[in-house]
């Protein structure tokens, strides 16, 4: 008997590893003991067997595939020094299950990490920068946002005269 090891849902571009519970060696036609196929949709496969008793294995595979690519970022492209609940949002993307946000030098996200929206604190000594952000799954992590350029602008004097 042949049968489909492991998992019944792949990452795409992942390897489905098929194994024998028959004892005879070179049952594919390769001469190993496991063969595997490379999954790069959804779908049913073939794979044939040097043995007369099992001429093919039909093999029916899904896939799970990395996110997609993430859209611009939504939010001020000026702030302050100091400034606190800046929030920031990219649209959901296709196939993620947590997003992986970059953000400018000492600019820290203070709610929504891993998540779609996040509210953002620049710290006292914020440098101007660039913010990306990405989908992530089980599988891998999706393209990069476009680049966001956020200016940080040092926070304001009162002058008292």
């Amino acid at each position: 008997m042949i049968t489909a090891g492991g998992p019944t849902t792949f990452c795409q571009g992942g390897n489905v590893v098929l194994t024998s519970s028959l004892a005879e060696n070179n049952l594919w036609s390769t001469g190993a003991t496991t063969q595997s196929i490379t999954v790069t949709a959804a779908g049913n496969y073939t794979v044939s067997s040097t043995q007369t008793l099992c001429t093919s294995l039909p093999v029916t595979v899904a896939f799970s595939p990395l996110p997609g690519a993430a859209g611009s970022i939504s939010g001020p492209n000026q702030v302050f020094q100091g400034q606190s609940g800046v929030t920031y949002s990219v649209a959901a993307i296709p196939n993620a299950t947590g997003y992986t946000w970059t953000l400018p030098p000492d600019a820290v996200i203070t709610n929504g990490q891993n998540t779609r929206i996040i509210v953002v604190e620049f710290g006292p000594t914020a440098t101007s920068g660039t913010m990306r952000v990405r989908g992530t799954n089980d599988c891998g992590s999706g393209t990069l946002s476009p680049v966001k350029t956020i200016t940080v602008n040092m926070a304001p004097t009162l002058v008292l005269g």
